[in-house]
């Protein structure tokens, strides 16, 4: 005697489309990396082979999940199996339709600017330490998933809003787009930040006929006749204005030596100085006039 089993149930058999998709105002976007995986199970005899058959082709062996990305629009799969005693399933009933989504494969591109002051010397582009980066992107197919920002050989940081830098000299900056399927594109720049406000200088055209004590502090003291000369000096971005205030009065734009200074009047001159870039300095002095 003997035993056997009759098997005559045909596998059955399982389509599933994988990879990155996403979808924008209704609209499907996958990257491109968009797989076909078939599977069967049968639970007597075993799976033996699957077959396959896109847009009424001739039917394949399929072995592995394979690409889709040179696929466009609606899709007609049909499918069946073999188990290991020939009982097939009926590729009738495992024919799908399905559409592909619209496959993008290009990164967001990115945009950069300065908001605030900037000047170009010698082929080279320097901010104040005010000015702001601001970085923009334009993705014409999934959509901008996020961006991100780091200093060459620094931490990547998520980029949220225009941001700045305190410290002086060059940066490069390398900046990472990701679309919402996972495309990537990066762009570096770079750029000097200049923090150093201009230097404020003084000179009185007399020399002073003696002192008071001001709270501690020596005041010069001069007679009439006193001119005061005021000069400013920038290293990189040059001077943009030097303007002055006398005893808390309106601030006026330096051009002359500043005159007419009345007798027995004491001075409080409040100096302010600017560069191109933004960088400030001010500057106060006080003396007296017999």
């Amino acid at each position: 005697s003997f035993t056997f089993f009759v098997d005559k149930t045909p596998p059955m058999v399982f389509e599933e489309v994988t990879g990155n998709t996403y979808m924008v105002a209704g609209k499907e976007y996958s990257s491109g990396r968009s797989q076909l995986k078939i599977a069967a199970v049968d639970n007597k005899a075993g799976v033996k082979e699957i077959e396959y058959s896109l847009n009424n082709s001739e039917y394949k062996l399929y072995e592995k999940p394979f690409y889709l990305s040179d696929m466009l629009g609606t899709v007609d799969l049909r499918s069946y199996a073999v188990d290991n005693v020939n009982n097939r399933s009926q590729s009738d009933s495992q024919s799908e339709s399905f559409s592909m989504p619209t496959v993008d494969i290009t990164g967001p591109q990115i945009f950069y600017g300065f908001v605030g002051s900037t000047i170009a010397l010698r082929d080279t582009t320097w901010i104040g330490s005010k000015t702001k980066i601001l970085i923009t992107t334009k993705d014409i197919g999934a959509g901008v998933s996020r961006i991100t920002y780091k200093l060459k050989g620094g931490d990547e940081k998520v980029y949220t809003e225009p941001f700045s830098f305190d410290n002086a000299g060059f940066h490069e900056v390398i900046c990472t787009a990701y679309d919402n399927v996972d495309n990537v594109n990066l762009i570096s720049f770079r750029f000097n930040v200049d923090n150093q406000a201009p230097c404020i200088y003084h000179h009185f055209s007399l020399e002073p006929s003696g002192w008071l004590d001001d709270n501690g502090e020596k005041v010069p003291v001069f007679l009439k006749g006193l001119k005061l000369y005021l000069a400013s000096t920038d290293n990189i971005s040059g001077v943009e204005k030097l303007d002055y205030s006398i005893n808390g009065a309106g601030e006026i734009q330096y051009s002359t030596p500043i005159e007419r200074f009345k007798p027995n009047t004491s001075y409080t001159l409040l100096i302010k100085s600017s560069d191109i870039l933004g960088n400030s300095s001010e500057k106060t002095i006080k003396f007296r006039v017999e």
